[in-house]
């Protein structure tokens, strides 16, 4: 039986033809980039060709032994295998390269099918042997190139096969030249190249960045159309290994900026992704400031919600490296930056692009001194600088400023709280303030300074967070700031809340110095206003004005103290405003860590009079028995530790919102969360549906496309504790439209919060059916088009059999009454929180595989980090890497916090 039409034909009789100068043994047809293509038959055993160009060769056969094919090229040539598919081989099966004079130069097995690869030889003729331990079925796909020149469009870059046996033949040097069609980003992950052997990038690089690299390139290369990259390859030595990514580039979105810049001077990088780019939108830029210099960046990012857009500055050469900033569509705000080395990588990806998505303008200055620095270390002050100081989430840097003393001339240092930071500096150090050690409130210090002619050299450490003899609070609140055991020296606490109008505002604090040997507490930066300490036990209460801040100093073999402190006087009600948007988050007072007792306390709530209702996301409630959270003037009360499901509240019942507290502290010395805390976001539509199964139910895009409608699905579960319903939601949209990712979202659950998403934020910009495993579901939608819902529900239970031959039923997870998927049944690993899934399943016992249940985190948080691919796959690392830095810009610690349901 003959093989396909492309095989080789089995059974033909070796002739000698000459085509354009090629002698061959074989058939021969024209192929494409006027490449001859010759087809053989491996049963006739041999394949002799001479060349002068590019040639492919295939060979297949049902069955065979042994092929041997011997390449000659013309003068000077240096030849080079190129080895498409090498398939249907075995164990024991290898090949062999041979040169014009017998010397075998490579051998290897071939139990692996080998897939484009390439191997320099530098000879003149070769002879390329594959041999079979027994007949049967196989294939040779393989190109031999006059040299080894090739077009390249992996995604991957490896080393070319170099011939294990090279040095028996005393190969020379062979180089490879691989030309690359698009821009791209080259990112070397492995270089262990041996001497005589080199890595370039000609061509469409940007000196001084195009020269020959013999070691690990400290930076990515990104190259235009047509780079060449070039391999220089010792033949003789094996222990050689390089591989590298290769991510394509958009080129006409990427605006006139070069992507490589050494920087001499000031660079500024500007471009527009609007509606006429159609592609996907991938950027990239490498700025180096130079040997022993660093970069200092300032722009602007402004995408609009309808596209899906991320910009990074990646601090260090490579995309793996410590991101600075990490911008979205939700995350816009782009404050100054300062790399802690010479090399800046800037990436910008976008999709969904409508007129004016994104436009993104950064500015980059070289700077003598400054930088982002981790943990611990040393800042050099100069005449200008600017340090980024970061440190891990639970420590808190501590800068020795001590040894300074009293300043001197222009010497003047800043200290800001963090990098976002726009208002006054925490504490500032002149000749009039005499600086002193400082902390920082959490995980970020940004150091200025300026005037200091001779280089000062100022150390910063890590410590544990609240705790050691140095402290700093910037919260609007702190309760139980303690110090236990003694400090060596002096201890200082430094407070200075964040708060929207600080000079209309005062810190009411109390103290509780027991055993207190000796100790002042004054204004911040003034030695006004002054409170001697003394042994006394006796707690009392004090007032400064928050702009004034205060400082607490004590002596040593102090231990003991504690304090707390609030912004909000007990009579006054408590003003809640958003921080940001229209979103608003309701706190208990002194939240978190001290629970309040024999005190009533009022809420303003700034409420947003174009909506009708707010949507209630319940984050903590833990309240004493006897106390009460209550809205409206009674008429919707909360008290206990359940944490309630998101609710949809009436405008009216946040006009009269109190906190009532007993006489009695019936927690004894608390600690912890208590209280409570809720994340308000104001509603244009929607409402709670318990019943009418099958009703469709509309969201107008004219109402929903300023604020966002809203809709809670929650049917009653049946009385049968066995049995359980599942709800499955159609969403239609307009015929040809489809929404914007983030415009509509479905949780599956109670809670925005803690509930899952159904399905991915991708899936339902076209709608269609979506399937929930709860009696409940949140449905939120924010966009323009008119968008319609109904649902279905669906029963399932857990029976079990009431004989010893019986089935029973089993569709359901019994303890969380939730309805389990059909893939989950039997198949060996615990999903169902109680194990409910590998129940009655015969003689395979359940394998413990924890996973998540519904009250898990939600998963919507990934909106944010959605980017394009590839791209956005290289970027997935890093962004992990850098979300604990951004949650922390987010200063969950600070009283108004802004949190958005469009977040999630």
């Amino acid at each position: 039986m003959k093989t396909p039409a492309l095989a080789c034909l089995v059974g033909v009789t070796a002739l000698a033809i000459v085509v354009n100068g090629i002698v061959v043994d074989g058939d021969i047809v024209e192929a494409k980039k006027n490449t001859p293509l010759v087809k053989c038959d491996p049963t006739a055993q041999h394949v002799d060709v001479t060349i002068s160009n590019p040639i492919t060769i295939q060979c297949q056969a049902q069955s065979w032994t042994s092929l041997n094919i011997t390449v000659t090229g013309s003068k000077d040539a240096k030849l080079a295998l190129e080895f498409i598919s090498l398939a249907n081989f075995k164990a024991g099966d290898e090949f062999q390269v041979f040169t014009e004079e017998s010397v075998m130069i490579h051998r290897d097995p071939l139990e692996h099918n080998i897939n484009d690869a390439w191997m320099p030889t530098g000879l003149q003729s070769v002879r390329i042997i594959f041999n079979k331990m027994m007949e049967s079925a196989g294939s040779v796909s393989m190109k031999i190139h006059f040299n080894c020149f090739g077009d390249f469009g992996r995604p991957t870059f490896d080393l070319p096969l170099i011939p294990n046996k090279g040095k028996d033949a005393d190969l020379k040097a062979a180089k490879c030249t691989f030309k690359v069609g698009h821009r791209s980003i080259y990112q070397v992950k492995t270089f262990d190249l041996a001497e005589g052997s080199s890595l370039t990038f000609s061509r469409g690089v940007e000196p001084p960045f195009d020269s020959v690299y013999t070691t690990l390139p400290d930076h990515a290369i990104i190259g235009r159309v047509n780079t060449e990259i070039v391999i220089t390859m010792n033949l003789t030595n094996l222990s050689q290994n390089l591989s590298m990514t290769v991510t394509s580039l958009s080129v006409k979105a990427c605006g006139s900026t070069p992507p490589m810049v050494r920087m001499k001077d000031d660079v500024e990088i500007t471009t527009s992704l609007n509606g006429t780019i159609k592609e996907q939108v991938q950027c990239a830029w490498l700025l180096d400031a130079g040997s022993g210099r660093r970069a200092r960046l300032t722009g602007d990012f402004s995408p609009a919600r309808s596209s899906i857009s991320s910009f990074f500055i990646i601090d260090g050469g490579y995309t793996e490296d410590n991101p600075l900033v990490q911008l979205s569509a939700e995350v816009q705000s782009f404050q100054p930056v300062i790399s802690s080395g010479r090399y800046v990588l800037i990436v910008l990806v976008g999709s969904n692009l409508s007129a004016g998505s994104a436009d993104l303008t950064v500015k980059a200055q070289p700077i003598a001194t400054g930088g982002s620095l981790f943990y611990q270390g040393e800042m050099t002050l100069s005449t200008s600088s600017d340090y980024h100081l970061t440190t891990y989430n639970n420590e808190s840097i501590y800068v020795v400023f001590g040894p300074l003393g009293v300043l001197e001339g222009e010497q003047k240092i800043a200290v800001f709280t963090d990098f976002m930071s726009t208002s006054a500096p925490l504490i500032s150090f002149d000749k009039l303030h005499g600086a002193f050690d400082v902390s920082s409130p959490a995980s970020q210090l940004r150091i200025l300074a300026s005037g200091f002619v001779n280089a000062t050299k100022v150390v910063f450490k890590s410590v544990p967070r609240n705790s050691g003899c140095m402290r700093t609070f910037i919260g609007a609140q702190e309760s139980n700031m303690r110090q236990i055991g003694e400090c060596q020296g002096d201890s200082t606490w430094l407070i200075r809340p964040e708060v929207t109008t600080p000079e209309h505002m005062a810190i009411f604090i109390k103290v509780w110095p027991n055993n207190v040997k000796s100790g002042i507490i004054s204004h911040l930066n003034e030695k006004s206003g002054t409170i001697t300490l003394n042994n006394t036990g006796d707690p009392f209460m004090f007032a400064y004005t928050v702009e004034d801040g205060a400082r607490v100093e004590l002596g040593p073999q102090s231990q003991d103290f504690q304090m707390s402190y609030t912004t909000a006087g007990f009579r006054t009600p408590i003003r809640i405003a958003p921080a940001q948007g229209s979103n608003l988050t309701l706190m208990s007072p002194f939240f978190p860590g001290l629970y309040p007792h024999g005190l009533r306390f009022f809420f303003d709530i700034k409420i947003d009079k174009s909506s009708d209702f707010y949507l209630a996301m319940f984050q903590t409630m833990d309240i004493s028995p006897g106390d009460a959270l209550i809205f409206g003037g009674g008429k919707l009360n909360f008290t206990g530790s359940d944490l309630p499901d998101d609710l949809l509240l009436d405008r009216q019942l946040l006009e009269n919102v109190t906190f009532s507290t007993s006489e009695k502290n019936l927690r004894q010395n608390p600690k912890g969360t208590y209280g409570f805390r809720i994340n308000l976001a104001p509603m244009a539509a929607g409402g709670l549906i318990t019943k009418d199964e099958n009703k469709t139910y509309a969201l107008d895009g004219k109402t929903c496309s300023g604020l966002r409608c809203v809709y809670i699905v929650d049917l009653p579960l049946p009385v049968d504790n066995e049995m359980a319903l599942s709800i499955n939601v159609t969403v239609d949209l307009p015929p040809n439209k489809t929404l914007s990712v983030g415009d509509l979202f479905i949780w599956d659950g109670a809670s925005t919060l803690r509930s899952p998403l159904l399905a991915s934020p991708d899936d339902f910009v076209h709608g269609g059916l979506f399937a929930s495993r709860s009696h409940r579901i949140i449905i939120r939608y924010q966009g323009s088009e008119n968008v319609t819902f109904s649902f279905i529900t669906n029963k399932c239970e857990f029976k079990t059999p009431t004989t010893s031959h019986g089935n029973g039923t089993y569709t359901m997870c019994l303890r969380d009454r939730l309805c389990m998927p059909a893939s989950w049944r039997c198949d060996h690993k615990v999903q169902c929180s109680d194990g409910t899934d590998e129940n009655y399943c015969g003689v395979y016992p359940p394998t413990p595989e924890p996973q998540p249940t519904v009250a898990s985190s939600s998963k919507g948080w990934v909106v944010a980090f959605l980017v394009c691919l590839p791209l956005g796959m290289v970027l997935g690392v890093l962004m992990t890497k850098c979300w604990p830095v951004a949650r922390q810009l987010l200063r969950e610690s600070r009283y108004q916090q802004f949190h958005d349901l469009g977040d999630h």
